[in-house]
C-alpha cells in the first residue's frame, strides 16, 4: 500500500471513529448526559491528541513521499546515466520502470517503450531562467515506420522527430527487427519556476516489435532565450556595441523589465535616459553573443535620480555582481530631473573578466522608495570585449592577457614556499580584520631575504604605512584584502590587485593585498581612478633564494606611498606616469618566471624562457643594444620577462638604485635574453638595409603580440641557440585583420615581378592576389612576424585570401616569407598559396640581380628565372621589365648568364603586358590611299566616277525635228498637207441656174404659164483639215562624266605590338 493510500484510509478511519463516537452518546439518556459528556470531551480530547499524532506523522511522511516527486535543476542535471540508468526518484512510467542494453551502441536506456506507453518525468524546480536547453540519446528500436517520438513540456509540444525503416542500419537491439540511435539537442523558452517532461509516440505495435528508449537525459535551464536548436537567441556583439542613445533611448525589444520601459529627459545632463525606475525594479539585457574574449569592458552614463540615501545601484552579469555603487543624498549637486528632490550624474566605466560565449546583464538597486521619490535610469550602455583580461577600471591586462600568447609551462626550478606563518594565512576577508597584522607582515617580508629587503622597506612598507596612516584612504570598512599564502594560481586568478603578475601556478607565496577607495582626481592620480589597488607576492626557494613580485596602480602610488627618488616604487611610479594603469614588477633568484610562447625566428615555433626578473613597463626596444641594424622602431606597454646574465647581486643593486622606467628597460641590465608580451607599435625601415627587396612598414598598432630579444648566443631551455637579435610575432589578435591586407599588399607589390613570374604559368599575378585579400573573414589566418639578428632580417607575413579558381575554389591562407642576409647581400622568399609553394633565391652578379628557382631557402642550384638591377632597389614588374630592356640594349650585362638573360629579356621586356600602338617612328609607315586618313578631292571624271545618260541640249546639243510628240500639232485645212475631197456643195463649189424641169423637177412648175428655173449647187475639190506636226529644236541624249570624291594618297604609321608600361 502506498504512503497516500495509508493517508487516505487513516483520514477515513478516523472520521467513521468521531461518527460513531457522536452517535453512541446521543443515544443515551438525558440522565446519563453529564457522565456521557466528560466522557465525550475526555475521549475526544484522547482521540484528538492520537489522531493529530498520528496524522501529522503520517502528512509528514506523505509530504516527504510527495517532496520526491521533484528534483530541483539550477545549472544542469542528468537523468537516467547511459551506463546503468536508474529509478529516477518522482519519474512514473505507464508501462513500469525498464531497462533495455543496445550492443549497437554499448549504452543502456530507459525502454523499451511501444503503442501508448508514456513516461513522466518528477516536477523540476528551475531557479530564474529564459530558456531550457536538453539534450539525450535516443534508441529508435525495431521496426518504425513513418512514427514519432514526441516530448512535451508542462503539456506544450517541444520536440518530436519522425523515423522510417529504411532509416535503420542493422539488428543490434531488442528483437529481429533493425534498430537505430541518435544524439540529440533541442531547446525551447521557459520561465516557471517549475517544468515536468512528458515522453510519448505515436507507435501502433507493441514493444516486441517497436518501440523506444532513451539515456542521459539532460536539463540545463539558461539565463537568455535559446533557439529551437538548443544555440543561444540573442544578439551578436562584434566587438562594440551600444544600446539606448542618450539623444533619444528607444525601446529594443530583446530588453526586458519587470515595469514598463519609459524614458526621462534631465536638464542637468542634457541628455535622455532610460527611466526612471525605481523599489524592486529589474532590467534584463538580451543574451549577448560573444567570440572569443578574456574580459569585457562597460560604459554608461547613469543618472541618480531625487532622494537617494545610501542606497546602491547594482549590475550583475550571469547572475554575479560585477559592478555596484552606493550614493547619499549629500552627493546630489541640485534639482535638474523628475521631481523636487536634487539629482546628480556619472560616467561609468568598469570590467570584469570573462570567457563564456554568452552574457546576459541585469540592473537593479536597493532603492526602498516609489519612483516618484528615488529612482535610477541610465543611456549610452556600451560593451566591449576585450582578447585580454581587463581590471575592474575596464582596462586591458597586457601582461595577464600575454597568457594567451605567452603560455606559462610546469615549473621545474627549485621548490618556492610561502614566508608567513600559519598564523598569518589569514586568507582573503575584510581590511579592518587584518589591519593590525600588516605591520608585521611587512617586516616578515622584509626579513625574508637581504637581498630584497631593501626593496620592501624602500616600497612595500611605504604603502602599507599610507594605507594604515593616510586620512585621505575612504571608508575601508568595506573593503576587502589578502593576507595568507596562496598558491600562484589562487594569486593571479582569485585576486583582482595580483593578476598582472607572473608566477607559477604550483609554488606557494605570502600575499598582502588590498584595494581601498579614494577619491578620483586627488594626489596626481587619474580622475578615472577611485581604487588603490596593491599587491605583494613573496617566497623562498629551498636554498633560501627569494622570489618577489609587486603590482600597483596609480591610486596605490601617488596616493599612499611615500615619493621616493629612486628604486622600485619610483621605476614602479614613472612608469604609471608614462601611461600606464596598473604596472607589475618582479624578481626571483630561482629564474621561476618561466614563460613559453610563439615567437618568429625564421620560422613560426615555440621558444621558452626561464627569467629571474620581470616587469609590466612602457618599452621601446633599442637595436644597439643587440648588436644588430636599426632598421625598426618597436614600442608599446610590456610585460617582459628577463634572463639576466650578470651576477645577481649587480643588477639587483641597479635596480635599487634605477631612477625610472627608462633605466630598467636600457640601462640596468648587462647580458640579458628576455620574452616581451606587448601592445605592438612598430616601424620597418627595411628598403635600404634589404636593397630594395622588402619595404618600409609603419607606422603600425598592431595589437598584443610577443618579443623575444637576446644579447647573446644562448641555448633556451626549450633546445634553440638564437643569435643575438630581436624576434617578434603578432597573430589572431582583434586589431590586425584592420592592417594585414595593408602589410601584404606592400610586401607582395615590391616583390611583384618575380611573383607575377613564378605564378604565370598558374595564370595569377599579384594584382588578382591583392583584389582577394579578405582577413577578416578568418580571423586565426592572420599573422605578421619579424626577426633581425646579426646576421640576417626576415618578414613573415599572413593572411586569408578569397576563392581562386583551381587552387583554392572556397579560399586559402596566403603566406610570404622573406630573409636577407647581410653577408654577401642574398635573399630568399618563400610564396604559399593553398596547394602551391614557390621558392626563389637571389644572387648578385655583377650590377644585377639573378632571381633562381629554389626548393628551399637560400638553395642556389635551381634555374635563373628572372633578373633585376640592383641600381633600381626594386623588384616589381617595371623594374624586371626596364631590366630586361637594359639587357636587350647592352646597358646591363650578366657575364655568367650571358645567354639565359638575352633568352630572358626577349620575353621580359613584355613583362608588363603588351599594347598595339600606331607610331611611324616605332612600327614604320605605309602608303596608302584613304579619304579617311588622308583626304579626299572631288572631281568629274567618267573612268573614276562613272556617267550620266543624259538628254540636255546645254549639254549635248540641239535637234530641229518636226514631230507632234515632241513638238506639238495644228488643225490646218491645206490640199497640199491633207489632201482634198469632191463635193457638191452651193456654199463651197457655187451654184448654176436651170431651166429644165429634167434639172429642176416637176416642183419647178408653178403654173401653166410660168418658166420652170431652178439653182443647183455646183461640185468641186476642197481641201481637207487635219492635223500637222509642229517643228522645233529637241535637246541630244548623250553621257556626261559624274563627279565624286576620290581618296587621296598620304603616307601613314603603322600599328605594332609594343611593351607595356609598368
Amino acid at each position: 500500500m502506498t504512503k497516500t493510500s495509508k493517508l487516505l484510509l487513516f483520514i477515513l478511519l478516523g472520521t467513521l471513529c468521531f461518527q460513531a463516537l457522536s452517535v453512541r452518546v446521543s443515544s443515551n439518556s438525558k440522565s446519563l448526559y453529564t457522565s456521557s459528556s466528560t466522557l465525550e470531551s475526555t475521549l475526544e480530547s484522547t482521540l484528538e491528541s492520537t489522531l493529530e499524532s498520528t496524522f501529522e506523522s503520517t502528512l509528514e511522511s506523505t509530504l516527504e513521499f510527495s517532496s520526491e516527486t521533484s528534483a530541483t535543476v539550477t545549472t544542469s542535471q542528468t537523468f537516467f546515466s547511459c551506463s546503468s540508468p536508474p529509478n529516477e526518484s518522482g519519474w512514473s512510467y505507464s508501462r513500469g520502470f525498464s531497462t533495455i542494453r543496445c550492443v549497437g551502441s554499448g549504452f543502456t536506456y530507459l525502454g523499451p517503450y511501444g503503442i501508448g506507453d508514456i513516461v513522466t518525468s518528477a516536477t523540476l524546480k528551475l531557479n530564474s531562467h529564459r530558456g531550457v536547453v536538453v539534450s539525450f540519446k535516443l534508441a529508435w528500436i525495431d521496426s518504425w515506420d513513418g512514427e514519432s517520438f514526441k516530448i512535451t513540456a508542462d503539456g506544450a509540444l517541444v520536440f518530436t522527430r519522425s523515423r522510417s525503416y529504411a532509416q535503420q542500419p542493422g539488428n543490434t537491439c531488442n528483437t529481429a527487427w533493425n534498430d537505430g540511435y541518435e544524439e540529440l539537442k533541442f531547446g525551447f523558452n521557459h520561465t516557471a519556476s517549475t517544468l515536468t517532461f512528458t515522453f510519448t509516440s505515436t507507435l501502433d505495435e507493441a514493444n516486441t516489435n517497436e518501440a523506444w528508449g532513451f539515456c542521459n537525459f539532460e536539463v540545463t535551464p539558461t539565463a537568455y532565450p535559446v533557439t529551437s536548436s538548443g544555440s543561444p537567441a540573442g544578439v551578436n556583439i562584434p566587438g562594440t556595441y551600444t544600446w539606448f542613445p542618450c539623444t533619444g533611448p528607444t525601446n529594443d525589444a530583446s530588453w526586458s523589465y519587470t515595469t514598463a520601459f519609459s524614458t526621462i529627459a534631465c536638464a542637468g545632463s542634457g541628455k535622455k535616459y532610460n527611466g526612471p525606475y525605481g523599489k524592486g525594479v529589474t532590467v534584463t539585457s538580451p543574451a549577448l553573443l560573444l567570440s572569443g574574449h578574456n574580459g569585457i569592458i562597460v560604459s554608461f552614463k547613469l543618472a541618480w535620480i531625487d532622494s537617494w540615501d545610501g542606497e546602491t545601484f547594482k549590475i550583475s552579469a550571469d547572475g554575479t555582481t560585477v559592478f555596484s555603487k552606493t550614493r547619499s543624498y549629500a552627493q546630489q549637486p541640485g534639482n535638474t530631473c523628475n521631481t523636487a528632490w536634487n539629482d546628480g550624474y556619472e560616467d561609468v566605466r568598469f570590467g570584469f573578466n570573462h570567457t563564456a560565449s554568452v552574457l546576459v546583464f541585469t540592473f537593479t538597486s536597493t532603492l526602498d522608495e516609489d519612483v516618484s521619490n528615488e529612482a535610477w535610469g541610465f543611456c549610452d550602455f556600451s560593451v566591449t570585449t576585450s582578447s585580454n583580461p581587463v581590471t575592474s577600471s575596464g582596462t586591458a591586462i597586457v601582461s595577464t592577457s600575454a597568457t594567451s600568447v605567452v603560455s606559462t609551462p610546469s615549473y621545474s626550478g627549485p621548490a618556492i614556499s610561502a614566508v608567513f606563518p600559519s598564523a598569518m594565512d589569514l586568507g582573503c576577508i575584510s581590511l579592518p580584520s587584518i589591519a593590525s597584522q600588516l605591520t608585521n607582515a611587512v617586516t616578515l617580508a622584509a626579513g625574508a631575504s637581504e637581498q630584497t629587503k631593501t626593496i620592501i622597506d624602500t616600497t612595500v612598507s611605504t604603502i602599507v604605512n599610507g594605507l594604515l596612516n593616510n586620512p585621505i584612504t575612504g571608508d575601508v570598512a568595506g573593503s576587502n584584502a589578502c593576507l595568507g599564502n596562496f598558491l600562484g594560481s589562487e594569486i593571479t586568478e582569485e585576486i583582482d590587485q595580483c593578476s598582472a603578475m607572473l608566477l607559477p601556478d604550483t609554488s606557494e607565496y605570502s600575499v598582502i593585498a588590498f584595494n581601498v577607495p579614494v577619491p578620483g582626481g586627488f594626489c596626481s592620480a587619474q580622475p578615472e581612478i577611485t581604487m588603490a589597488a596593491f599587491c605583494l607576492a613573496i617566497g623562498k626557494s629551498s636554498n633560501n633564494l627569494p622570489s618577489l613580485s609587486i603590482q600597483a596602480n596609480s591610486g596605490a602610488l601617488s596616493c599612499l606611498a611615500t615619493a621616493a627618488g629612486s628604486g622600485v616604487g619610483y621605476v614602479i611610479a614613472s612608469a604609471i606616469e608614462a601611461g600606464l594603469d596598473t604596472v607589475s614588477l618582479g624578481l626571483s633568484l630561482t629564474s621561476s618566471f618561466e614563460k613559453k610562447t610563439k615567437i618568429y625566428t625564421g620560422k613560426v615555433e615555440d621558444v621558452q624562457i626561464s627569467g629571474n626578473y620581470y616587469d609590466y613597463i612602457s618599452f621601446e626596444v633599442d637595436p644597439t643594444q643587440f648588436g644588430i641594424p636599426s632598421v625598426f622602431e618597436i614600442s608599446g606597454s610590456a610585460t617582459r620577462v628577463v634572463k639576466v646574465m650578470d651576477n645577481a647581486g649587480t643588477w639587483i643593486s641597479k635596480l635599487g638604485s634605477a631612477k625610472g622606467v627608462k633605466d630598467v628597460a636600457k640601462t640596468l641590465f648587462g647580458d640579458l635574453s628576455m620574452l616581451v608580451a606587448l601592445e605592438v607599435e612598430l616601424t620597418m625601415a627595411l628598403a635600404d638595409k634589404t636593397l630594395g627587396l622588402l619595404p618600409d612598414l609603419g607606422p603600425y598598432s598592431l595589437g598584443l603580440g610577443t618579443l623575444y630579444a637576446t644579447t647573446s648566443t644562448s641555448p633556451l631551455a626549450s633546445g634553440q641557440s638564437l643569435k643575438p637579435g630581436v624576434y617578434t610575432y603578432v597573430a589572431a589578435n582583434n586589431i590586425l585583420p584592420e592592417l594585414i591586407a595593408d602589410i601584404m599588399t606592400n610586401i607582395v607589390s615590391k616583390v611583384s615581378g618575380i611573383l607575377d613570374t613564378v605564378l604565370g604559368d598558374l595564370g595569377i599575378n599579384v594584382s588578382s592576389l591583392v583584389k582577394k585579400l579578405t582577413p577578416k573573414s578568418s580571423g586565426s589566418s592572420n599573422a605578421l612576424g619579424f626577426m633581425v639578428n646579426t646576421e640576417e632580417i626576415s618578414l613573415f607575413v599572413q593572411t586569408f585570401l578569397g576563392p581562386i579558381d583551381v587552387i583554392a575554389p572556397k579560399g586559402t591562407e596566403m603566406s610570404v616569407e622573406c630573409s636577407f642576409k647581410y653577408n654577401g647581400n642574398k635573399f630568399s622568399c618563400k610564396l604559399h598559396l593553398g596547394s602551391v609553394t614557390k621558392f626563389f633565391t637571389g644572387l648578385v652578379e655583377g650590377a644585377v640581380w639573378v632571381i633562381k628557382e629554389a626548393e628551399e631557402f637560400f638553395d642556389e642550384t635551381g634555374e635563373a628565372i628572372a633578373f633585376a638591377a640592383k641600381e633600381l632597389h626594386s623588384f616589381t614588374n617595371k623594374a624586371i621589365k626596364d631590366t630586361a630592356t637594359g639587357i636587350k640594349n647592352g646597358y646591363y650585362t650578366v657575364s655568367k648568364f650571358a645567354n639565359q638573360a638575352a633568352k630572358w629579356a626577349e620575353k621580359a621586356i613584355y613583362q608588363c603586358g603588351m599594347k598595339t600602338v600606331q607610331d611611324a617612328v616605332l612600327c614604320g609607315t605605309d602608303v596608302i590611299t584613304d579619304a579617311a586618313k588622308c583626304g579626299a578631292d572631288f572631281i568629274t571624271d567618267a573612268a573614276k566616277c562613272g556617267a550620266d545618260v543624259v538628254t540636255d541640249g546645254a549639254k549635248c546639243g540641239w535637234s530641229f525635228v518636226t514631230d507632234a510628240a515632241k513638238c506639238g500639232a495644228q488643225t490646218v485645212t491645206d490640199a497640199a498637207k491633207c489632201g482634198t475631197k469632191y463635193i457638191t456643195d452651193g456654199a463651197k463649189c457655187g451654184f448654176d441656174t436651170f431651166s429644165s424641169i429634167a434639172k429642176c423637177g416637176v416642183q419647178c412648175v408653178t403654173s401653166l404659164f410660168s418658166k420652170c428655173s431652178c439653182k443647183l449647187p455646183k461640185s468641186c475639190n476642197i481641201a481637207n483639215t487635219c492635223s500637222v506636226a509642229l517643228s522645233c529644236n529637241v535637246a541630244k541624249t548623250c553621257s556626261i562624266a559624274k563627279s565624286c570624291s576620290v581618296p587621296k594618297k598620304c603616307n601613314i604609321a603603322k600599328t605594332c605590338n609594343i611593351a607595356a608600361n609598368c
